[in-house]
């Protein structure tokens, strides 16, 4: 074999520059032969590749996507670990079917993971030449792993017809959301009543228990599969599972065997999935266990197949006793007489307020009586005392509204607004009245109905609910302008024989002004017959025709447009229909247009239109027209109140009518002493002494202004605060000892059912308690105790400034000296940041705010009299801003014009009783005491009489000096 180049390392440089020249064949590489590829093996390489990037796709998107729509997220929340680890053992077992699924679910979704890095790793290394670590599986545990993909991913396939995802948000917006862990465990001992139900916006009637052959169809409330003698109950709103268990199985304590027969289903015509006994959906048929028994009684024998077309069982009809617990407001009025099924769903969007005497009040009429509750809170504070020693004592103020009526303020009090305007004078404080005048019902359209814009001058009622519609009739026009000027104000005239069929027996029959005290005119007028009151409206209008005509205008309208002449407030005459007075009433309606003259006629003849009316105030039937077809009858529903609630009616609207007070001198009167009568077991007395160890509570809540919550962890939290949350924690803050679910729920949730406010309650408590484990960082404090029967703060985690308030007022009460006591009172002043929980906007939150106020301004006015005989000006101050959180107060007014009569200013004691004058004005033309007006008269003249000269004694050293008496 010949020698290479390189071989021989002695040889010179020419000699190996031949050599190469010789070996330029042998050198080169040979090129390796071609082989020609056949058809077959092309077409398998190509079959690979593509089975190769179908695996792939299906690894890296069908595996996820598969995972998702038939399990979904696997791990669960931080409120379900919470309550998973917080309950029984018994009752979540390690080893059941479903934690099972989701661990392999959990393995399913690293092995992807893992997939998914093998291909990253690998692409990254093709393109930027970068190796990254991959796992390697072993060679042994390769077909095991491929194994177990393919199971896992058939398993994720079977599952999507066994674990539906959970409800859509919609569907679970009728529902309350679950409560907590020692809510669950305090109330599955306390039986159906402690247990959690479930609410609904729409009220379902609940029918009688029906057998229904196999399968399960839901009919009525029950369900019943025959085959077997197993039962099933479908779920309407407010069931819950320790109900249904009381219901089927006698004992509501066995409500976890229902749930662990029924855990994990799923209702795909309904949506959802069962995993949490707090949650259940109406439409869900659950299964019951084998020895659960019909609430009707013995186990019904098996009945054949329903025959085809067989009528659905009927819904039980609604009750004619008073509801308990708190007023509905309806949105369509009960079936008290037969009624077509259109006149029904006609009145679906008519929102009302079903009274416990079983009327219906038009939410327009709610609104004006609201009005006149706060109209007689404002008169209230005007004559409110300062008390010394200050009272400690949370109770709530007594209400002006009876109780007959107090689900119409609670009603109408969210509707009512607040004159807000920048040249209000109580800007906030006075309410305003509703946009409708003399609101007497609704019509078809869900419009509000005035009495003054009927289609004719008057209307007739006949039907068995005339009286009651008559009732309302005059309580909406006595309660029409009573926060306005007298001129707005309606007068009602009814004979005397009519008005003791609308009263209950008993009653007097005076009208609201018998003792001729008020500064408004009568404005019930009670005439001997229905002769004289046809005469006296007869009058009225030529009265008003005559001014009319005078002043060159159509209408009274017109007349209170251009300011001219005298504007007369709306007449409103009340008769029964006889055929004597038929001419007489017709003539009246056809010139009463325009002159506010409204004639009511009680039976049927009368000539203005007849309705008539149901005992819920439905119309059953509208007179045509003849004249203009193109007005419009009256159809829809009108409103209806009961003799009782009449009386209390007229007795508000009395009370809210402006007269002279006496009032009380500040000057001669006594300090009121503190009530010595015992609080509810459940009111703080003596709050708890502050804070002195200088360590401060993880959540300080401010109830005092608007409900805002500070945490030390994330400071005041700006946002998050559900307005329902914030209702609770007020409540919570005026009752330091706890409050049961339905005393949180009845008052603060008044427009709806007891069972959606216990189950809206429940919500915001528990998004309270969320709110506060996130922004404090406290993932297992409660903030919001439950002790098996009642909800408080946690003390220990809470602090509250209402108690900081309270706490420093009871420290006033015993110090010692003087300078303890006004240290204790500046703390307790410094404490309000404003009235009482004004955010909440509920009417429960009025009183408890008058009781808070009347504390505060007594710790002002106790401030004062100590800066008074040093610092004058410096106690006026104190004043004005306790002015400032009661702006109709006379005795703060009082208290500051006796300081200033002092320091001899007279032109401050009248600008301050003016400024009263102006602001009690407002309060339905209202006019200040008698005491307050003789106080600023006596400091007046006192201030601006001439002091008489001091006669001056000469002594003997002045008479050496040559002085006279003239002289000085």
């Amino acid at each position: 074999m010949s020698q290479r180049p390189g071989d021989d390392h002695d040889r010179s440089g020419d000699a190996w520059r031949e050599e190469m020249l010789r070996w330029p064949t042998s050198w080169a590489p040979q090129p390796y032969p071609t082989r020609r590829r056949s058809v077959a093996s092309t077409l398998r390489a190509i079959g690979r590749a593509i089975q190769s990037l179908i695996m792939i796709a299906l690894m890296l998107v069908g595996l996820p996507a598969g995972l998702i729509i038939g399990v979904g997220w696997p791990l669960p929340t931080r409120e379900e670990f919470i309550r998973w680890l917080e309950r029984p053992p018994d009752t979540t077992p390690l080893n059941s079917d479903e934690t099972l699924f989701q661990f392999f679910a959990c393995l399913m979704w690293l092995v992807w993971a893992a997939f998914v890095w093998f291909l990253l790793a690998e692409a990254i290394r093709v393109i930027l030449r970068i190796r990254l670590p991959r796992p390697r599986v072993p060679a042994p545990l390769r077909r095991p792993v491929t194994t177990l993909v393919s199971g896992l991913m058939l398993a994720s396939t079977i599952a999507r017809t066994t674990v539906p995802s959970p409800a859509p948000a919609v569907a679970s917006a009728d529902v309350g959301k679950s409560q907590s862990a020692e809510e669950e465990e305090a109330e599955a001992l306390a039986g159906p009543s402690a247990s959690t139900p479930v609410s609904s916006e729409a009220s379902q009637d609940v029918a009688e228990p029906h057998v229904a052959a196999p399968p399960i169809v839901p009919v009525g409330q029950v369900t019943l599969l025959v085959a077997g003698q197993r039962y099933a109950h479908t779920v309407v709103r407010g069931d819950t599972l320790s109900e249904i268990a009381e219901t089927w199985l006698g004992d509501a304590n066995r409500w976890p065997e229902i749930y662990h027969l029924n855990r994990g289903r799923s209702w795909p015509s309904i949506g959802g999935r069962l995993h949490d006994p707090d949650l259940i959906f109406p439409g869900w048929t659950l299964e019951l266990p084998a020895d659960a028994a019909p609430p009707g009684g013995p186990v019904p024998p098996a009945p054949t197949a329903p025959t085809p077309g067989s009528p659905a069982p009927t819904a039980s009809a609604e009750p004619d006793s008073a509801p308990i617990g708190p007023p509905r407001v309806e949105t369509s009025p009960p079936a008290v007489a037969p009624a077509k099924a259109g006149e029904v769903a006609a009145q679906d969007h008519q929102p009302g307020v079903r009274l416990p005497s079983q009327t219906w009040v038009s939410l327009g009429l709610a609104t004006s009586i609201a009005a006149i509750a706060a109209l007689i809170r404002l008169r209230r504070r005007q004559l409110a005392r300062l008390t010394f020693p200050i009272p400690t004592s949370l109770a709530p103020a007594p209400s002006p509204v009876p109780a007959s009526l107090r689900a119409l303020d609670a009603a109408g009090s969210l509707d009512l607004l607040l004159d807000s305007g920048d040249d209000a004078p109580l800007p906030g404080i006075m309410p305003l009245g509703p946009p409708v005048s003399a609101p007497i019902g609704f019509d078809t359209d869900g419009q509000e109905v005035s009495l003054f814009d009927l289609p004719e001058a008057g209307i007739g009622l006949c039907g068995e609910g005339t009286e009651a519609v008559a009732r309302a009739i005059i309580a909406a026009a006595l309660a029409t302008g009573i926060v306005e000027y007298q001129c707005d104000r309606p007068i009602v005239v009814i004979p005397v024989g009519l008005l003791a069929r609308l009263l209950p027996t008993g009653a007097p029959l005076t009208g609201l002004n018998p003792d001729y005290r008020s500064y408004d005119p009568e404005r019930l007028c009670i005439v001997a017959d229905t002769e004289a009151a046809i005469v006296g409206l007869e009058e009225e209008m030529v009265r008003r025709r005559r001014e009319v005509d005078r002043c060159g205008v159509a209408t009274l309208d017109d007349l209170r447009e251009q300011d001219i002449g005298e504007y007369s407030a709306p007449h409103v005459t009340i008769v029964e229909a006889e055929q004597r007075h038929v001419a007489r009433l017709r003539a009246i309606t056809a010139c009463g247009r325009g002159l506010h003259l409204t004639t009511v006629v009680l039976g049927d003849g009368g000539p203005p239109p007849t309705y008539g009316v149901r005992l819920d105030g439905t119309i059953t039937a509208s007179p045509p027209d003849p004249d203009d077809q193109s007005r419009t009858a009256l159809a829809g529903r009108l409103s209806t109140l009961g003799q009782r609630d009449l009386v209390d009616v007229l007795g508000m609207v009395e009370e809210a009518a402006p007269r002279p007070e006496q009032g009380t001198d500040v000057e001669r009167a006594q300090h009121p002493t503190a009530e010595t009568a015992k609080d509810p077991v459940d009111v703080l007395r003596v709050p708890d002494p502050p804070n002195v160890s200088g360590e401060q509570k993880p959540v300080r809540l401010a109830v005092l202004g608007p409900v805002t919550v500070t945490t030390v962890a994330s400071g005041r939290l700006t946002a998050g605060l559900r307005t329902g949350s914030a209702s609770v924690l007020a409540m919570l803050a005026v009752h330091p000892e706890g409050r049961s679910l339905d005393q949180i729920a009845i008052p603060t949730r008044p427009e709806t059912d007891r069972d959606a406010a216990r189950a809206s309650t429940r919500t915001d408590i528990s998004a309270a308690r969320t709110l506060l484990r996130q922004t404090t960082g406290l993932a297992k404090a409660k903030f919001i105790l439950f002790d098996g029967a009642r909800y408080l703060l946690d003390r220990n985690l809470v602090n509250v400034d209402l108690w900081d308030m309270l706490a420093a007022i009871d420290q006033a009460n015993h110090a010692a000296d003087d300078t303890a006591c006004l240290a204790a009172l500046r703390r307790a002043a410094d404490c309000h940041g404003g009235s009482f929980a004004v955010t909440v906007g509920r009417v429960w939150v009025a009183e408890y705010a008058t009781t808070i106020r009347n504390q505060v301004l007594s710790v002002h006015g106790r401030i004062a009299e100590f800066l008074e005989a040093d610092h004058p000006d410096q106690a006026i101050a104190v004043l004005e801003r306790a002015i400032e959180h009661d702006p109709v107060n006379e005795e703060l007014y009082q208290r500051v014009m006796r300081i200033h009569g002092r320091l001899g200013r007279s032109d401050a004691v009248r600008r301050t009783v003016r400024l009263l004058g102006n602001r009690i004005a407002e309060l339905g033309e209202a006019e200040v005491s008698e005491t307050t007006e003789r106080l600023a008269h006596r400091l007046i003249e006192a201030s601006t009489k001439p002091r008489r000269p001091v006669p001056i004694q000469l002594c003997a050293e002045d008479e050496d000096f040559g002085l006279a008496p003239g002289d000085l």
